[in-house]
């Protein structure tokens, strides 16, 4: 599921990768993902860096351009929805929410009934 984002939203997402992207050649390299993890008081080993870069690199080019860190924040913001549902519904009154009826299906399975 992705989430969707506005013109603004976007703008916002543009001013935030530009500063993350310390050399201004429009990709989000290792060393720059190392130093914005390092000043958000993160800090990890190179290796560790470029695992993530791995994990967040569509194209599979070393690098993170802005169209892939948007698809990013699209996947990101459309969890964060569907976990702000998933809550909404647990409040609802009258509404039992279960794991699965087996042990196989209770992982990561809730089912909603009244």
């Amino acid at each position: 599921m992705s989430g969707k984002i506005t013109k603004e939203e976007e703008a916002e997402m543009r001013e935030a990768f530009d500063k993350i992207d310390l050399d201004g050649n429009g990709h989000i390299s290792d060393y720059e993902l190392g130093e914005l993890l390092r000043e958000a008081g993160h800090a990890q080993p190179g290796y560790m860096v470029r695992e993530i870069l791995q994990k967040l690199d569509r194209n599979k080019d070393s690098r993170i351009s802005f169209d892939e860190f948007l698809l990013i924040v699209k996947e990101l913001k459309g969890s964060e929805v569907a976990k702000t549902f998933r809550r909404a519904i647990n409040r609802k009154e009258g509404i039992l929410a279960i794991g699965g009826t087996s042990e196989l299906s209770s992982e990561g399975t809730q089912h909603s009934f009244s």
